[in-house]
């Protein structure tokens, strides 16, 4: 919810605090009173613009966590679009399949037939999702909420996200891997300080808890 919105603005309304909220949100006055961290609710206004990225490159890892990372990235991008189009705000759905596949997702007869056409989807793209977001960049202005699921965190995605930040956009990244290792965590962490949204779903991941972390 947090991430597609134009600006936002202050609600009356408060909530405990969790970790990774935005620090500048806390109450201080409710916090003293209650002896707990306490944070200020927002309202937040959508964007015109929201872009789904969807990763569609070879995955290599054994055959059983290569299914389950395939399903929850489309998972995902259907669950975001689905979102969107219940609520009549429209979205598009970027991948490379043979050619640039490019999605326009305006209500939820749309989302319909595009989520019939997944059964055809395969992982087998031969252009990265960081090369989707640089073409799409150079080719609009600001004022983007984009979404891009993916398996890998590369240099060229943190990158381009930083250039999606800097250009007056707002980016999330789902990341479906089980990879926890310390340079996968610096690359993490070198997002969530360049003002990239970032969250991890592993295996047993359920995508509906991740995406109530107020990712869309």
């Amino acid at each position: 919810r947090f991430s597609n919105s134009a600006e936002e603005e202050l609600d009356t309304e408060v909530r405990k605090y969790f970790p990774g909220d935005n620090r500048k949100r806390i109450h201080w006055k409710a916090t003293a009173r209650l002896q707990q961290l306490i944070t200020r609710k927002y309202q937040h206004i959508p964007k015109a613009e929201i872009i789904l990225f969807m990763d569609l490159m070879k995955i290599k890892d054994d055959d059983l966590k290569v299914v389950i990372a395939e399903d929850k990235i489309i998972e995902s991008v259907l669950a975001i679009a689905n979102f969107y189009a219940q609520r009549g705000t429209s979205s598009q759905i970027i991948y490379e399949l043979e050619g640039l596949q490019c999605v326009d997702i305006h209500s939820k007869e749309d989302f319909n037939v595009f989520y019939k056409a997944c059964v055809r989807i395969d992982f087998k793209s031969t252009i990265p999702v960081s090369m989707l977001l640089k073409e799409h960049l150079i080719h609009h202005g600001e004022g983007v909420f984009y979404v891009a699921a993916t398996h890998s965190l590369t240099r060229e995605l943190y990158l381009e996200g930083l250039k999606a930040v800097s250009g007056g956009n707002h980016i999330c990244i789902l990341f479906v891997s089980d990879d926890v290792s310390e340079e996968t965590k610096k690359i993490i962490d070198g997002m969530k300080n360049s003002g990239i949204d970032i969250y991890q779903i592993m295996s047993e991941d359920e995508i509906a808890d991740v995406l109530s972390q107020e990712v869309i």
